[in-house]
């Protein structure tokens, strides 16, 4: 209003002219993730006038799959780059969900004969859920007893699949 001119008085020369000046709306724009571990995206929190442009990306980390960008529980954008003109005050959430398939390993010592050394007896190679703990099997071998004080059994399954349990028994 205080840059407009709406009124003014017709003269005969014709040069009154009306001027009417709009502002563009604003709207708050928030964007975060739900899961720092599982990868990163843009943040934002600011107001941003209507039809601005904004960009998201998300970058997924080894280990989680992207699910998208969310508005509440609705998808918005179902991949990682998200174009969008701002047009109302949102918050959008980059989504993952942690892999149920991320290998990780267990490795069987057992006490050498001749020596107070291990000797890599059996491996299995196995699969878990991203960011959980792995606890390995405590296995029977006749004539060996699990070493507690030599053995790592549990950890935690890192999206890159080099979590190693190693479980060692004494003869």
């Amino acid at each position: 209003a205080s840059e407009s001119t709406i009124s003014g008085n017709i003269d005969g020369n014709g040069k009154l002219v009306l001027s009417v000046y709009y502002t563009r709306d604003s709207y708050k724009i928030i964007a975060n993730n739900n899961n720092e571990k599982a990868g990163e995206s843009t943040k934002v929190n600011g107001n941003y006038r209507y039809d601005k442009q904004i960009t998201l990306t998300a970058t997924t980390n080894a280990g989680y799959t992207f699910l998208g960008w969310f508005d509440g529980e609705t998808l918005a954008c179902a991949t990682a780059n998200f174009i969008f003109n701002v047009d109302k005050n949102v918050t959008y959430t980059a989504k993952w969900s942690a892999n149920t398939d991320t290998k990780y390993t267990v490795n069987y010592y057992l006490q050498n004969l001749d020596d107070n050394n291990y000797t890599l007896h059996e491996t299995q190679e196995l699969k878990g859920e991203t960011n959980t703990t792995a606890t390995a099997e405590i296995k029977e071998y006749s004539h060996f007893t699990y070493n507690e004080g030599e053995s790592t059994i549990s950890g935690n399954i890192d999206g890159n699949g080099k979590l190693v349990l190693s479980v060692y028994y004494t003869r």
